[in-house]
């Protein structure tokens, strides 16, 4: 019952637009429990997926009970909600989701998928009495169905870029703030690496709520050893330093990685435990390497502009090129400019269609790609028929990009083995809090 409920609503632009109306009227009825443990809520146009795996997996170092709410997710709603590094099973999320849908229909509440799916995270981290949250904004912030939390421990801001413009504003600073709009009195802040517009924004916003505000260049800050591989030395007068290894490649997870140190170490979590929990967290389809057959594909959720510029700095460090590309977007991207990108690097398109609302139609990919004489083959939605094409391992290797959708589907095709995203430790290793 539970899985047919969420599966009939409205995706997240919902009916009525953006309102927190109905997400606190449902916390209300269901005694609010995204307000029985302690939380870490993570907004960011890139890296707050990367930076909330790595905050959790620090947490589970430190002997806590994790909770993690992530989106969107790749293949199965599962993905959404992470209890101990490990997806809600299907009979969890279908007698949390059918509670929900009882509590929403009971009080008129009629949600969005997105509303539904966060609230059943909500109630699955309080049912399991986990010790700690970590909550990854959906989108923007001051008005995502997540910004329900009353005092979060941590605010985090990753990046600050351009993406879902006709909802957050058309200039860094409409957008920063938008995501400044997570700021709560009693959190600390901790704000990435930005340009001086949002930084300044999101930097005014912190110090109006009253918070502690840690920046990335100033309160920490980082060097990148070892050319591409994430082998970060991370220093702070006022953390210690570090000596991080990971195994989420590319250089822009240096900054992710030493976001969710500097929150660990304000947490009280200390250092060489912030090191085993940084060196175990997994996150799956971000630059990962997956070898099947004879073939190397390398797969990447990257979909906006600056997600895949860089894939494309990993793709020109690692010298990665002649590369087979299986490519898919949808209308609301910047796609010519994304396959520009990434064309440097590619011999040959294999143009897709996204299994998900408004995707770009394959012609109008091939028009495209004729027009400026790139190789190309169209398989519309038959992303076997892909896979099958690559199998004889012609190339040197093959990326996939432009559409978690598209990532998600074919991700499971190579490899359909249970993610585990971090180890919980059986003790507890923390310091007093900062």
């Amino acid at each position: 019952m539970g899985f047919r409920y969420l599966s009939q609503l409205a995706p997240w632009k919902g009916k009525g637009g953006f309102t927190l109306d109905k997400m606190r009227a449902l916390m209300a009825a269901l005694g609010n429990p995204q307000d029985q443990y302690r939380s870490v809520h993570v907004a960011g146009t890139n890296g707050k997926g990367s930076v909330s795996v790595s905050c959790a997996s620090i947490l589970g170092a430190a002997g806590f009970k994790v909770g993690l709410n992530i989106s969107p997710h790749l293949t199965r709603m599962n993905e959404r909600i992470i209890v101990d590094g490990v997806a809600i099973s299907d009979e969890r999320l279908d007698r949390v989701a059918e509670m929900i849908g009882d509590v929403a229909i009971a009080n008129d509440l009629e949600l969005t998928f997105f509303e539904a799916i966060t609230a059943c995270s909500f109630v699955e981290f309080a049912e399991r009495g986990v010790d700690w949250a970590v909550i990854e904004v959906g989108l923007g912030g001051r008005l995502d169905a997540t910004n329900v939390i009353a005092s979060p421990a941590v605010c985090v801001v990753t990046t600050i870029d351009y993406d879902h413009q006709e909802i957050l504003g058309n200039s860094l600073a409409q957008i920063a703030k938008e995501k400044a709009g997570i700021f709560k009195p009693s959190a600390a802040i901790v704000i990435g690496e930005l340009k001086s517009e949002p930084r300044e924004v999101l930097v005014s916003a912190a110090s109006a709520a009253s918070s502690g505000v840690y920046l990335a260049g100033h309160d920490f800050s980082w060097n990148v050893r070892n050319g591409g591989e994430p082998y970060v030395e991370y220093s702070s007068s006022q953390f210690g330093g570090m000596s991080i290894r990971s195994v989420l490649p590319g250089v822009h997870q240096a900054q992710n990685l030493s976001v969710a140190a500097t929150v660990g170490r304000l947490i009280g979590v200390d250092c060489a435990t912030c090191e085993l929990g940084l060196a175990k967290a997994f996150w799956p389809a971000r630059l990962e390497e997956i070898r099947k057959g004879e073939q190397s594909y390398l797969i990447d959720c990257a979909h906006n502009i600056a997600g895949i510029q860089a894939l494309g700095d990993y793709l020109g460090s690692c010298g990665k090129s002649n590369q087979a590309l299986v490519f898919g977007a949808i209308e609301t991207k910047e796609w010519q400019n994304m396959l520009e990108i990434l064309l440097p690097y590619s011999s040959e398109v294999l143009i897709v269609e996204p299994l998900a609302p408004n995707p770009v139609g394959c012609a109008r990919i091939a028009d495209f790609l004729s027009g400026i004489g790139v190789k190309f083959r169209v398989f519309e939605q038959n992303y076997r028929a892909v896979l099958e094409y690559l199998s004889g391992g012609e190339w040197p290797g093959v990326v996939i990009a432009g559409s978690m959708y598209m990532v998600g589907e074919i991700r499971e095709m190579l490899s359909n083995q249970q993610v585990r995203y971090w180890e919980r430790c059986s003790t507890r290793s923390t310091e007093p809090q900062t």
